[in-house]
C-alpha cells in the first residue's frame, strides 16, 4: 500500500491506494523482466484483471511464436476458466503470432521462480529509493529494479 508508512516518523490517517505487481520474467539470456503494475482505482485481483495482465505481457512478445509459461500452482489464479480459455484465445487470435502455447505449473512446496528474485530487486529498489509516496514513486522503483 502507498504510501509506505514504516519509512515516515508520523503518519497521517489518510487512504492509501494498494499497488499490485505482476511479474513476467523471461529466461532468454539479455531479456528484462516484464512487470504489468497498476493500483486498486484502476483494477483489482480478480480473475479477468489477472487475466488483463497476461495479454499486456502476450502483446510485449507479440512476434513468439512459441512459448512455455511457468506458473505458480494457485488455482484460483493460475488455473481459473478465464484464464485458459484467454489462452486458448490468443493462440487462434490474429492479434499475436502464437502458434503453440505450453503451460507448467510448479509442485505445490516448490515454487522458487525466476520472478521472486525480480521482486527482491523490487523491495530493494523500493527502500533505495527511501520516501515512497504515490504511484508514480512505485512505478520508479520497479523501471529501476528491471535494469539491476
Amino acid at each position: 500500500m502507498l504510501p509506505r508508512p514504516e519509512m515516515f516518523k508520523e503518519v497521517i490517517f489518510t487512504p492509501r491506494i494498494i499497488a499490485f505487481n505482476q511479474s513476467f520474467v523471461v529466461t532468454v539470456k539479455h531479456s528484462l523482466p516484464t512487470a504489468v503494475i497498476w493500483h486498486g482505482a484502476i483494477a483489482g485481483r480478480s480473475r479477468e484483471d489477472i487475466t488483463s495482465t497476461f495479454f499486456a505481457f502476450l502483446l510485449s512478445v507479440r512476434d513468439s511464436k512459441h512459448m512455455i509459461l511457468w506458473l505458480e500452482n494457485c488455482a484460483a489464479q493460475n488455473k481459473n476458466w478465464t484464464l485458459l480459455t484467454f489462452f486458448i484465445y490468443v493462440v487462434n487470435s490474429e492479434e499475436l503470432a502464437l502458434k503453440s502455447l505450453t503451460l507448467k505449473y510448479f509442485e505445490p512446496g516448490h515454487t522458487f521462480m525466476a520472478a521472486d528474485s525480480f521482486h527482491h530487486q523490487v523491495e530493494r529498489s523500493l527502500k533505495k529509493m527511501g520516501k515512497i509516496y504515490d504511484f508514480e514513486d512505485f512505478t520508479e522503483a520497479v523501471k529501476h529494479a528491471t535494469i539491476n
